[in-house]
């Protein structure tokens, strides 16, 4: 089946949807965290890619380089991270949780699973497992997109 641009570019524009229903939605609801949404994501970013450098970092935030370093520096004032030379290229910096962070991080994970079991629950275990597997395909398939 040949797919038209039209239909695969309706399809894109449904994935920041998807990103912003799902993601977004957790940190608009009221909350008494310490941390606002760009330091909560810093910190959930460091823990997942513990050895990316900071650009990469950032990347993944989707926060420019300098707003991403203003982030980093109140983080590690606050004691929930520390920056460490890359021992490969000591131009780069390594970002590494702190027990703080480490800490932080675990209670919010609670806290996102807890609000994605509630958005999932409508879906059975089959078309849960779909859902995984299709967005398992993208991201294989964005990596080889975008190589």
């Amino acid at each position: 089946m040949e797919i038209s641009e039209a239909q695969l570019l309706k399809l894109l524009w449904a994935i920041p949807r998807l990103k912003f229903e799902l993601l977004d939605g957790f940190w608009k609801q009221e909350s008494a965290r310490l941390l606002n949404k760009s330091q909560e994501r810093t910190l959930i970013a460091v823990n997942m890619h513990h050895d990316k450098c900071m650009t990469e970092l950032s990347k993944f935030t989707g926060v420019e380089k300098g707003s991403f370093t203003h982030i980093v520096d109140t983080l590690e004032t606050m004691d929930y991270l520390i920056r460490k030379p890359d021992a490969a290229d000591k131009r780069k910096t390594i970002l590494e949780l702190t027990a703080k962070g480490k800490a932080y991080v675990r209670e919010l994970d609670a806290a996102i699973r807890q609000y994605f079991d509630a958005k999932f629950s409508v879906l059975s275990a089959a078309e849960r497992e779909q859902f995984f597997h299709a967005c398992n395909t993208i991201i294989s398939l964005m990596g080889k997109i975008l190589s």
